[in-house]
């Protein structure tokens, strides 16, 4: 069995509500180092975003990935 790479934008169009990938680095607006808006790829335009500094999360790259780190204490993104 082959193994066919799979994203959310072969879903119909409609399906997707929200779509927020962190390795699309063109969708990360960093500020001062941490992300205050991550746009919304699905094309509904809920895009997340949060404008108090300590409230920001960070990014981290590990294995080539791109993810946003948030503290679980008070980071958070609204839309």
């Amino acid at each position: 069995m082959a193994f066919v790479p799979w994203t959310p934008a072969d879903l119909p169009i409609g399906a997707l509500a929200l779509w927020l990938d962190a390795d699309d680095g063109e969708t990360l607006t960093i500020d001062s180092g941490n992300v205050s808006q991550w746009d919304d790829k699905s094309g509904n335009g809920w895009h997340a975003v949060q404008s108090t500094a300590a409230n920001k999360p960070g990014t981290t790259t590990e294995g080539g990935k791109t993810a946003v780190l948030f503290d679980g204490v008070n980071d958070f993104l609204t839309n």
